[in-house]
């Protein structure tokens, strides 16, 4: 009598504490946003994500674009007359405008990039685009024109996730794409990205504010938890997700002193990319992660950065590590013995820094640039100052 009371008290709290224990799949809306002007969504280390360029001409005057399933047609038309011509061939007496046209819309874009206007796709959702045609480039010999132009995704499918209230962000931008479309109206993993948290504050340059997107991974890491991603509506409305509760490790990513920026970092062992900002640190799963990129700014400078070449940080079950981004450290190149000189190959010219990440970019004060070491069996040789890169 006594054991059968044990086995049913048993099953009742083993009743009890599986649904503590296992977690629920987690619905997370997402509703169409406007991209706002002077922001920019950048796949590592610093490509747009969401642009198409073309040009349209007399033989070909228009464009065919599918968004959504929607069949759209893109056209430039005179706009007036300025006057005056410019250098190079370009034609400064035209300004054109762009207008894309789907079965129940037209739309009209302004001369410059500006407010994005609204699209309707299927089943009545919202698409924001922004586009302009931008120059126009004369034949001399035939009269000829070519119009370039530029129509780009202005749409952010955007929500909350966690108990913290994180901000994400899907963003159409199948890059590379069919034919070189950067986005198709869906939002499709492996193809699209996802970018979590906020814009980072940016000075001088043609944005105010910028956010790095990852490329969907199977884990995502936010300030509120790590979760799988088990599935995301192709038209962008929800994003479902698993909470994780394996083994975690931790890394604070270190920036150049004054640099302020967004470091994506990524290790396919671990099936985890994260968004990390310089100085703060991120929760993630256990695994080998390199830099896929990064982009840091101070003032008017920048640093772009890639993990080209570099090794992986291995982060082990409970770890607290740092990874440090120094700053070109050392130039890296090969060279040979031509003529009694030392000839530099340019295309091998790497600035690496001490956790043997790439500096794609360096900004630098032109007049004043750094000092430059040459180290020689040990010994640190002053070159003097030089420009670099």
């Amino acid at each position: 009598m006594s054991y059968v009371k044990r086995t049913v008290l048993l099953g009742l709290v083993m009743a009890v504490a599986a649904p503590l224990w296992a977690a629920e799949p987690i619905k997370v809306p997402l509703v169409p946003t406007a991209i706002p002007d002077k922001v920019d969504y950048l796949l590592p280390p610093f490509a747009s994500v969401n642009m198409q360029l073309f040009s349209l001409s007399e033989e070909h005057p228009t464009k065919t674009l599918v968004l959504g399933g929607v069949e759209c047609t893109v056209r430039a038309e005179v706009l007036a007359k300025i006057e005056g011509g410019a250098k190079g061939g370009r034609d400064g007496k035209l300004s054109y405008k762009l207008i894309i046209k789907t079965p129940t819309q037209e739309l009209t874009f302004p001369e410059s990039r500006g407010k994005p206007l609204e699209l309707t796709l299927d089943k009545g959702r919202k698409y924001f685009l922004t586009g302009y045609a931008y120059h126009c480039i004369t034949d001399a010999a035939d009269k000829s024109s070519v119009v370039g132009c530029q129509i780009q995704s202005a749409t952010a499918q955007t929500g909350k996730i966690g108990k913290t209230e994180t901000p994400i962000a899907l963003i159409d931008s199948n890059f590379p794409g069919p034919n070189g479309y950067c986005f198709d109206g869906f939002y499709t993993p492996g193809e699209d990205n996802i970018a979590i948290g906020l814009p980072e504050s940016i000075e001088g340059f043609r944005f105010n504010r910028y956010h790095l997107v990852q490329p969907f991974s199977k884990y995502i890491s936010t300030p509120g938890g790590i979760f799988e991603i088990q599935k995301v509506a192709r038209d962008g409305s929800e994003l479902t997700v698993l909470p994780y509760a394996g083994a975690t490790a931790n890394v604070e990513v270190s920036a150049p002193q004054k640099y302020s920026g967004q470091i994506v970092l990524t290790s396919s062992d671990a099936g985890l990319n994260a968004t990390v900002k310089a100085g703060e640190s991120a929760s993630v799963i256990p695994g080998s992660y390199t830099v896929m990129g990064a982009v840091l700014s101070e003032s008017n400078s920048l640093l772009i950065i890639s993990g080209e070449g570099m090794p992986p940080l291995k982060l082990e079950v409970g770890a607290k590590q740092k990874l440090v981004l120094s700053g070109p450290k050392a130039l890296e190149f090969q060279a040979g013995w031509v003529g009694g000189k030392v000839n530099i190959k340019p295309e091998t010219l790497k600035m690496k820094g001490q956790a043997g990440e790439t500096y794609e970019q360096v900004d630098y004060d032109q007049k004043n640039p750094p000092e430059v070491y040459l180290t020689v069996d040990g010994k640190m040789v002053l070159l003097g100052k030089m420009a670099f890169g």
